[in-house]
Order: C-alpha cells, then structure tokens, then sequence
C-alpha cells in the first residue's frame, strides 16, 4: 500500500491511525481511503476481506461509522465516487455556523476552504441549472 497522506489538522485519531498503517504496525489492514480534505471519514479494507467505515474517533470496529457516514450526503457521495459509483456533480455547502465552529481547529493550518449558504448563488452558478439543492 502506498503511503497514506497526514496532514496535521486531520483529527488526533485519523493521525495516529495514519501513522501507524505508514509504519506497518497495521498489517491486518490492506487498503485505506481517508478523505483528504478533512481526514474525518475513511475506509478500511482488511487483508481479510473485511471492510469498514470510520467516522471521526470511530474507527469502524462496529458498523456507527458506516450508518453514521450514509447520514451526510457530502461524505456518502465522496465514497460511492471513489468506489467507482456515478454521482452527480454538486458542492456541499455548510452552514455558516458549522464553517464557523471547523474553522476554529482547521484555520491554524491555513484550511479555509468550506462553501457557505452566502457562496450558493456561485455554486448553483458553476454546477449549472437545473440545479437541485437538497437539505
């Protein structure tokens, strides 16, 4: 397995994680995706067969973090693209509280990237119309 990107706003747990498939201590585990931007959600094949999903401190020993995952259409959509599922193009705006509360752990690493309600008018714009925006 090529080496796993770690960036240092990645939550604690997604770190160490990271870290230790790196450095091989994780034998049991073939393949990892974790989603880059955030490092918030991923998934874990094992040598196995077996695979799970991990959201935040959750890191897939019971099925929450896959159930939990399918809850969020952003996270949903990034996985079913990666495993080779056709989603429609589309953004995922956060509301200006959400962009609010991320921001305070994610911006001492230089990370502002996240679409609020005031860009929507642009997103809709860019993904061009008809646009759907769902809840």
């Amino acid at each position: 397995m090529k080496p796993l990107l770690n960036r240092p706003e990645y939550p604690f747990g997604t770190r160490l994680l990271v870290d230790l498939i790196n450095a091989g201590e994780l034998p049991m585990i073939a393949e990892a995706d974790i989603e880059p931007q955030y490092g918030y959600v991923g998934r874990l094949l094992y040598a196995d067969g077996t695979v799970r999903f991990f959201r935040n401190s959750n890191k897939g020993i019971n099925n929450h973090g896959a159930s939990s995952i399918c809850l969020d259409k952003g996270y949903t959509k990034y996985f079913l693209r990666r495993l080779g599922y056709n989603v429609p193009d589309g953004r995922t705006i956060l509301t200006s509280t959400y962009a609010a509360l991320i921001d305070t752990n994610l911006s001492q690493y230089g990370e502002h990237h996240y679409d609020t309600p005031d860009g929507l008018l642009e997103a809709a714009t860019s993904i061009g119309y008809p646009c759907v925006i769902k809840p």
